[in-house]
Protein backbone atom coordinates (compact mmCIF):
# COMPACT_ATOMS: atom_id res chain seq x y z
CA UNK A 1 0.00 0.00 0.00
CA UNK A 2 2.82 2.22 0.53
CA UNK A 3 1.83 3.53 4.10
CA UNK A 4 4.18 4.91 6.57
CA UNK A 5 3.79 3.33 9.73
CA UNK A 6 1.81 5.70 11.47
CA UNK A 7 -0.93 5.91 8.42
CA UNK A 8 -0.77 1.91 8.80
CA UNK A 9 -1.59 1.87 12.13
CA UNK A 10 -4.54 4.53 11.92
CA UNK A 11 -6.06 2.84 8.56
CA UNK A 12 -6.36 -0.97 9.93
CA UNK A 13 -9.64 -1.25 12.15
CA UNK A 14 -12.11 -3.95 12.67
CA UNK A 15 -15.54 -3.84 11.00
CA UNK A 16 -18.07 -2.76 13.02
CA UNK A 17 -19.99 -5.75 12.98
CA UNK A 18 -16.85 -7.23 14.82
CA UNK A 19 -15.84 -3.98 16.76
CA UNK A 20 -19.09 -4.29 18.84
CA UNK A 21 -18.89 -7.59 19.98
CA UNK A 22 -17.72 -7.90 23.56
CA UNK A 23 -15.12 -11.09 23.08
CA UNK A 24 -13.55 -8.96 20.39
CA UNK A 25 -12.71 -5.36 23.02
CA UNK A 26 -9.37 -4.96 23.79
CA UNK A 27 -8.67 -6.18 27.04
CA UNK A 28 -4.67 -5.87 27.04
CA UNK A 29 -3.24 -2.96 25.14
CA UNK A 30 -5.12 -0.98 22.15
CA UNK A 31 -5.25 -2.50 18.51
CA UNK A 32 -2.65 -0.10 17.65
CA UNK A 33 -0.24 -1.94 19.53
CA UNK A 34 -1.38 -5.35 17.72
CA UNK A 35 -0.72 -3.90 14.24
CA UNK A 36 2.81 -2.58 15.73
CA UNK A 37 3.25 -5.61 17.02
CA UNK A 38 3.13 -7.81 14.13
CA UNK A 39 5.32 -4.93 11.49
CA UNK A 40 8.27 -5.29 13.93
CA UNK A 41 8.00 -9.33 13.67
CA UNK A 42 6.84 -9.95 17.35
Amino acid sequence: MGMHLAQLVEYVQLPENLASKDSLQPFCGHPEWGVLAYLAGA
